[in-house]
């Protein structure tokens, strides 16, 4: 059994550091599912082409856009935040073993 968590759901700003540095992919090997918001999705890769972390985040077909309302609970979800009122980015963790 993968001992991995379920999902992380993750605002820009990891996004856009680990892509800089090189490291996207490291999101992948330690979360089964990688989300993110259709708004952070518009800001790094639609408002922000050419930018740092846009066309690694545009190509990388394991991070899923999704619609999420302000402080949705999801099942099996062990905290989910906004983290600055101002984002629509949302960042969670997933209880391991759960779905």
């Amino acid at each position: 059994m993968d001992g991995r968590p379920e999902l992380v759901i993750s605002n820009s700003g990891p996004l856009i550091t680990l892509a800089t540095i090189g490291k996207l992919g490291l999101l992948e090997g330690l979360f089964k599912q990688v989300a993110i918001p259709l708004a952070v999705y518009e800001e790094v890769v639609t408002h922000g082409q050419g930018e740092a972390g846009s066309q690694a985040v545009a190509e990388a077909s394991w991070i899923q856009a999704r619609l999420y309302a302000p402080c949705q609970l999801l099942s099996g979800v062990l905290y989910l935040c906004p983290i600055v009122q101002r984002s629509a980015g949302l960042l969670g963790f997933t209880k391991e073993g759960q779905t």
